[in-house]
């Protein structure tokens, strides 16, 4: 069974199994409380897209509805983030090499193109020499690499440094989805005077647990569990 999509703000709930669908269906309700986004989602559209709606342009519009309005929350995402990491080449059309490789976390192929090129690289790409090639199949090693970075951003994302956060987890201090928590929590049997850490105790600071944060990176929330 596919998980939901479920986008509330205050006690107003929407849910779709995909982007397209949940936008679909926020586009189209008549509730108040929304009217402010749906204009905002309904300009990107029409001028960004056209009117013409899939996943990847779907995602880039609930990504910018969720940056200005925070009091929004989205659930159901882990899965399907509204960003995932690509990998952008630089190329000589002719030789085939290799000028440049950046790996940006984007909503979409079009959007890692854009963050990826410098004006200056767009400007020699412009005389037909060198192509741009964009994917998001990573390697083991790439992932591995993306999956550092989404770790340091965790950390960055609790006031540390970025020099702090290797240090962190250099010395074992790891990131865990908070969708994930309870379950990591209870196999590996944490526990705080005989009760189980779960993530709603960490949320009302109902235990004496000071090396346990939780961050939320592209509207997603993460357990960093500090090993001093």
């Amino acid at each position: 069974m596919k998980s939901m999509i479920t986008i509330q703000i205050s006690t107003n709930i929407i849910k779709a199994s995909t982007y397209t669908d949940l936008l679909n269906t926020f586009l189209q309700s008549n509730d108040t409380q929304f009217i402010k986004m749906q204009n905002a989602a309904q300009e990107i559209l029409e001028n960004k897209f056209e009117n013409h709606l899939e996943k990847d342009e779907a995602k880039y519009i609930w990504n910018k509805i969720l940056d200005y309005y925070p009091k929004v929350e989205i659930k159901g995402i882990l899965y399907d983030p509204l960003k995932q990491w690509y990998k952008v080449e630089i190329y000589n059309k002719d030789t085939k090499e290799l000028y440049n490789a950046k790996f940006i976390k984007e909503t979409c192929k079009n959007q890692a193109i854009n963050n990826a090129i410098t004006d200056e690289e767009e400007e020699f790409m412009s005389y037909g020499d060198y192509g741009c090639y964009v994917t998001d199949r990573l390697t083991l090693e790439e992932t591995k690499k993306c999956q550092h970075e989404d770790d340091i951003a965790a950390f960055e994302a609790d006031g540390c440094t970025r020099q702090e956060a290797e240090k962190y987890l250099k010395n074992g201090s790891f990131v865990i989805p908070a969708e994930e928590w309870d379950r990591w929590a209870k196999a590996n049997e944490w526990y705080d005077k005989d009760e189980l850490i779960t993530l709603e105790n960490i949320r009302k600071n109902q235990q004496d647990i000071k090396i346990v944060k939780i961050v939320k990176i592209d509207h997603i929330e993460y357990v960093i569990v500090y090993v001093l």
